[in-house]
């Protein structure tokens, strides 16, 4: 994890981004914090803010509401496991 300062503002970001992920993720994490939360996420003991809180991710936040709707009628009748990072802000790329 590093901390980048970028507009006055505080980025806590993966490590390994080349520039131009380092950008997408300065705005990822803009757009979070204006339409979202300000709150970080949590990854490997470590936090992140392009990384959406275990609050907001368990509520689908990112998914437009009638996909959610559908969704989640979905998984009542036929319940399976979804993806942990599902409905998270991308996370760094391996």
């Amino acid at each position: 994890m590093k901390e980048v300062t970028h507009n006055g503002q505080s980025y806590r970001l993966p490590g390994t981004l080349n520039r131009f992920q380092e950008r997408l993720y300065l705005h990822l994490v803009d757009w979070k914090r204006k339409h979202l939360t300000e709150e970080s996420g949590c990854f490997g003991g470590e936090v992140y803010d392009a990384i959406l809180p275990d609050s907001l991710a368990e509520q689908r936040v990112l998914l437009y509401h009638d996909i959610r709707d559908t969704l989640e009628a979905h998984l009542q009748r036929f319940p399976f496991r979804i993806h942990k990072f599902f409905n998270h802000m991308p996370e760094e790329s391996r």
